[in-house]
């Protein structure tokens, strides 16, 4: 029901599907509040070999490394700096995923909303130094670790850019401050 498709098993065991154009669309999501999303942003893959990993993405995928943190590379397929984030851990599975946002009052109603309702808050809010996006990161149903954020960096001129490195510790993940409090982002 879609016009291309493709479903394969990345190295760790990460199942990954990437769908063009379905056939037919459902009925739009219209939850209990407008949290401004825009649109799929990017996903965090857990990974027990990072060099492996990375490796497959850059060559079978064609992916390009924007940025590093430690060794977790971040990986683009576009424009957006990275639609890929490769983090280490024992075992496969999403470390977290990544939904844009409209603004930083998007953000920050969210903020508000989730710490109100008691949902676990695991980062943020802060901002990125490596695609200067400004995020909030919390659990939603089932431990999944969903992330919101807004102003994320385009990469255009695609020769001229090289990956820089930055620390696997706090501030490598926020230049404001915050620290993560999810398994994954800790060594």
């Amino acid at each position: 029901m879609v016009r291309e498709f493709i479903r394969f098993r990345d190295p760790t065991g990460n199942v990954i599907e990437f769908v063009l154009r379905p056939e037919t669309t459902g009925l739009d999501y219209h939850g209990s509040r407008n949290a401004g999303i825009t649109g799929f942003s990017h996903v965090g893959l857990c990974s027990s070999d990072l060099a492996r990993d990375e490796h497959f993405w850059t060559s079978v995928c064609n992916a390009r490394v924007s940025d590093r943190i430690g060794d977790a590379p971040l990986m683009r397929l576009g424009t957006i700096h990275h639609s890929i984030a490769l983090f280490p851990f024992h075992r496969a599975g999403i470390q977290h995923i990544n939904h844009q946002v409209g603004s930083t009052d998007d953000i920050q109603r969210s903020f508000h909303f989730v710490r109100e309702n008691q949902v676990n808050i695991t980062f943020g809010p802060g901002a990125h130094p490596t695609s200067s996006a400004e995020f909030l990161y919390f659990t939603g149903p089932e431990g999944m670790t969903f992330e919101y954020s807004t102003g994320v960096r385009e990469i255009h001129d695609e020769p001229a850019w090289r990956d820089r490195q930055f620390h696997f510790e706090p501030k490598g993940f926020c230049h404001w401050g915050a620290a993560p409090q999810i398994a994954a982002f800790k060594k």
